[in-house]
Parts: C-alpha cells; structure tokens; sequence
C-alpha cells in the first residue's frame, strides 16, 4: 500500500477511535420534537429533553457520512473487492437491504428511517453500525492499528468508568453545579433544583442513558480488558492500564445491578477461559499448562462469591432464580391490580378493595368487607377537556386505607376519567366512555379498549413479571415476530407492534394501563420484529461465523500471547454482549462499541497468525 493511502487509513482509524472514545461519553442535553408518526399514537408530548442519545446519534451519524465517502474512494481497489466479497460483508448488505425493504414499507416512514425518540435507530443509524463493522474489520491490519484502536476503547472506557465510579461512591457528577452547567448548556435553570436536571435513577448509569446500558457495556468490555490485561507482557504499562480499566468497569457493573450484566461477563470469560485451556493443554506441557486451570478456578470461586453475597445485585439474582423455580408465588407488587366492565359499571380492584365506577359518572363506591359504600364526592377544579371533578377517597368522613388522591373528572359527552393515587406511585388514569351504547374502557389517547377480548400471547404463563415484568413483554412481543417473517415493521418501529391496547395485561403486570411499551428488553425480538426474523437470522448468523473461526484460529495459530489475549478477550466480549442483550435493546451509546469490536474480532483472526504476512 503507498504512502498516501496509509494516511488515509490512520483517518479511518480516527473516526473509529473517535467511535470508541468519544461518542460514549457524550452528555448533553438537547430539546427534541417528537415524529409525526409518534405523536398521538405512542406519545402525548409534541418534544423531549434528550440528554443521551440524540447528540450520539448525531455524531454518530457525522463520522459515518465521513467514513463512507472515503470508503467509496477506495472501492476500486482490488484488495477492498476481494474482501467486499466476504461473508462478513455480504451478510451485513443483505441485512440492510431488508431493513430498506422494511422501512420503505412501513407506514411510519419517519422513524423507520431517522428511528424513534429517545432511541433514533432508524435505518441510517443501522448503516453507520454495519458501515463502522466493515471498517474495523477492513483496518486492523497490523498491531499500530490494533493498539490504536485498543487505546480508544480503553480511553472512552476509562471516562465512562470513571464517571459510573463516582456514582457508585456517592460523588454523583449529575449532582455537581460545573458538571450540571456544562450538560444542561442554555436549559440550566439556577432558581430550579440542581438547575432543572433530574435523574430518575438511583443505580450507577455513567454516560449511557440507563443502568441496563452500564450492565451491556461493562457485560461486554469487562471480560476484553480482563483477559487482554493478563495476557499482555508483565513489563509493558499497557498490562497495567488494561487491567485498571477492568477493575473500573467492574465497579460500574456492580454499580448499575445489572443481573444481566453479570451473566454477560460471567458468560463471556468462562467460554473464553475454556478455549484458553485446550489452547495451552495442546501446546505446553508442566506448569504453563495450568495457567489458564488456575485462572479459572480463581474466576469460579469470584463468581460464587458474587452470587452467594449480600450485595444487591446478588439479591436481584436470588429473587430472579426463585421466580422461575415458583412462577405462582409471585405477588402483584401494585396497588391497582385489575379492571372489569360490568354493564354499565366498571370495577377496579385494589390491594384496599374493590373501586366501582358508575357510568354515568354520578357515582362511584367503595367495596370490601363492610359491602358497597359511597365515596364522599368533593367538588375541585376539572382537568383540561371535562366539565366537572370531583376528589373522591372518603366514606363518610372517614379515608379509606391506600385512596390518597382520588379524583373523578367528567364531561358532557359521558367520557370519564379516573385518578387513582395510592401515595408511593405516581396517579393511575383510568378512562371511560359510552361507545355503541356500550359502556367501555378506553387507552389513553381515547380509543375504546374491548378488555374482554385476550390479546394474543406466547408463553411465560404465570411469569410475567419475570425480570422486571420482562416475562409480559416478552410474552406479547413474541406473537408479533410471527407476522414479520421477511419484511418487519421497519427499523426501530416495534412501539408501533406491541399490543398498546392491552391496557389490562398492562394494569396487571405493569401497573399502569397507559405505560406504552417502547421496547421490547430484548435485541432477537426487536431485531425480528424490527426487520424481520430472516435479518435476524442473518446477524445470528454472522456471530457464529465469528464465535468459530475465532475457536479455530485460537487453536491453530501460533501468535504471541498478547494476540492470543486479544482473540479471546474480544469473543469473551461478543459473547458477553450477545448474552446481556437477550435481556436488553440494541442502544446508540453502546452498540457502535460493539460492532467495531466484533469487526476488530475478524480482522484479527485474519491478520495475526505468525504465518501471515502484514499487509
């Protein structure tokens, strides 16, 4: 390769370096209009402050259009052809084509393309994902690249680390006035609390929008740093920075109690240490052999530690491995369980009784044991489209035990609305209408809900509130992968697909009826649903072809033992994040890490052996 053109590929490493270091570490918040399609349907709110996603998105986007236009400058060469006739790249273009195929289909064309609020990973974004994948993959040709690329994983890392790591130890960063400045920008309001910022979390989430992204982050780089630290030579600085990166990550991991998180790391090193061991069996004999026994026994012994402890992570896990083993001992942890239409009345019942609503809107009564008993009706000022309210939580003069801030709105045309508050959640809404002269419940954006008709579902009887109500998710997700076989829904369109009509399942499992489900809490479904189950199919496949010729190339090489850590300490990642996202979504501040380590992943396996020569 000339001169000239190696430059230009130290220009394609900077942007992925800048991938890897940068973008996750973007916080800044940013007022957002929702999507046409959004508004009315799946949202209320005409526009959001996005202090997450929407500035990653966007330099995200930026370093793509970059990195394509000089790819195109570059397709002519032959070395790019013959490698552009892969596997590795051909399965990534079939999957574009039919996420294109999906979005140009979909009826929500605004965000199947540019992607939902709060989430953007529309088509575009998908394109940048495959587009950062196949350079990484075409870069990595010798070990500057490589240790290029490393150092800006560790670098972006190092900063998301540290800011988790600040949490974790009670010096919040969200909660200092400089660091509040900066992110808020010309938001930040001083006559406000922490200047108008508010974090609903009270686990560690960095710079990556949730705690489920620190668990998929640390899930995934967690077992690379690890097992690239101790496999790096014992007199190099890098050894040391690899392995202080981990123990950060690691304190992040526990951090955000990402149970998912755990099993990706754990997942992750335990097939790499595996690996490692026939590796060594094969090719020392007496103490070398042992190493990698050695480090196994001593990450066996960690992990019992980690699931027999105290700490709340271990907690979460126990709950979680009780609920399988006893789906029926599971209690509703909400205060309004259930709802019922009874000709023209409707019943909602509570952990306190059971509330029923005339529908007329004239009355409303009180249930449980002394029989039905009217709640005292005081007048109050209507919410905006009902002509009259009433707050209702009294019998008599008496409260009644959990009502704390009941209130009735009515109107003309016979529409209800019911606010429940039990003084721990936030207020409950139930709506009713006569509609068809029949007296029916309706979603929150007023369209009538026959409770009575079962909305379709697959499996996970009795365990819907598995992992967070994941199980009841999951459950009225799956039904939906059936319906999109080759075309889906379009990119990051599957809010539109999930039953948000189910208010009741919803009420039951969720304890909102109106909550809308905008994700599924799980990358196979949302991929299916998505761009249809044959892209995932493709990706899965993609991961194998991977998880293999790594194995292979393990076991066959003979290159230096910092490869060797590279090789598997890049499988334990992609093994770590394949399994943390069967519990979470693909998300802009954590998969563009992910594609450019699994493209890392394949160019070293192609690369690296000692009987190949550089390119």
């Amino acid at each position: 390769m000339d001169k000239n053109n190696d430059k230009m590929n130290w220009f394609r490493g900077l942007i992925l370096f800048f991938c890897l270091a940068v973008v996750p570490c973007i916080v800044k918040v940013q007022a957002v209009a929702t999507r046409a399609s959004e508004q009315g349907t799946v949202r209320s709110a005409t526009g959001i402050a996005d202090a997450f996603s929407y500035n990653k998105m966007s330099a995200l986007l930026i370093l793509a259009v970059v990195l394509l236009g000089y790819s195109l400058m570059e397709f002519g060469d032959y070395k790019f052809k013959t490698r552009f006739k892969r596997p590795t790249f051909w399965i990534p273009l079939v999957f574009l084509g039919l996420s294109l195929l999906s979005a140009l289909v979909s009826p929500y064309k605004d965000v199947a393309f540019n992607g939902a609020s709060e989430r953007y990973e529309g088509f575009w974004m998908w394109c940048a994902y495959m587009l950062f994948f196949a350079s990484a993959a075409y870069y990595v040709t010798n070990r500057s690249r490589l240790d290029l690329l490393t150092g800006g994983l560790a670098l972006g890392a190092a900063v998301v680390g540290t800011i988790g790591a600040l949490q974790f130890f009670g010096k919040n960063p969200y909660e200092n006035a400089a660091f509040v400045k900066t992110i808020m920008g010309n938001y930040y309001d001083a006559n406000k609390p922490n200047g108008g910022l508010s974090m609903a979390f009270t686990s560690v989430f960095a710079t990556l929008y949730n705690p489920n992204c620190v668990g998929i982050y640390t899930g995934m780089l967690c077992p690379f740093f690890l097992i690239a630290g101790i496999a790096a030579p014992v007199k190099k600085w890098y050894k040391y920075a690899l392995l202080a990166v981990f123990v950060l990550l690691l304190i992040n991991l526990f951090g955000c109690e990402s149970v998912g998180g755990l099993i990706g790391m754990t997942a992750g090193i335990g097939f790499s240490v595996c690996i490692a061991m026939f590796y060594f069996l094969k090719k020392y004999r007496g103490k070398k052999a042992a190493v990698p026994f050695i480090i196994a026994v001593v990450f066996v012994a960690a992990m019992a530690i980690v699931f027999n402890g105290g700490s709340k992570l271990a907690q979460k896990m126990d709950v979680i491995l009780y609920a399988i083993n006893n789906p029926d001992s599971i209690e509703d942890p909400f205060f309004f369980e259930d709802l019922k239409i009874e000709g023209n009345t409707a019943v909602i019942t509570t952990k306190e009784g059971n509330i029923i609503i005339d529908g007329n809107g004239e009355e409303i009564f009180f249930e449980k044991d002394r029989g039905r008993e009217p709640l005292l009706l005081t007048e109050t000022e209507p919410d905006n489209g009902y002509d009259k309210a009433f707050v209702c939580y009294r019998v008599g003069n008496e409260p009644v035990p959990g009502l704390v801030s009941n209130k009735l709105n009515t109107s003309a045309s016979g529409r209800i609305k019911f606010s429940g508050g039990d003084g721990i959640r936030s207020e409950t809404n139930f709506f009713f209408d006569t509609v068809d002269g029949k007296f029916t419940a309706l979603d929150m954006f007023g369209n009538p809900v026959d409770i009575d008709t079962p909305v379709d579902s697959i499996g996970f009887v009795g365990m819907e509130r598995l992992g967070s109500n994941r199980g009841y998710i999951w459950s009225r997700s799956l039904p939906v992968v059936l319906k999109n076989i080759i075309i889906g829904a379009g990119p990051d369109c599957f809010v539109f697909k999930f039953p948000q009509n189910d208010i009741l399942g919803k009420l039951r499992f969720l304890g909102n009826p109106n909550v809308v489900i905008d994700k599924p809490h799980n990358f196979y479904i949302q991929t299916a649903i998505n761009t249809g189950l044959i892209s995932l199919i493709l990706l899965i496949s993609l991961f194998i072809i991977y998880i293999t010729g790594t194995v292979k190339a393990v076991l066959k090489d003979e290159s230096d033992n910092y490869i060797l850590g590279i090789r598997l300490g890049i499988m334990g990642g992609v093994i770590g994040y394949l399994v943390c996202v069967a519990t979470t979504d693909s998300v802009v501040s954590v998969s563009p890490v992910f594609w450019i380590l699994l493209g890392i992943g394949f160019a070293v396996n192609g690369h690296f052996s000692k009987n190949r020569k550089e390119d």
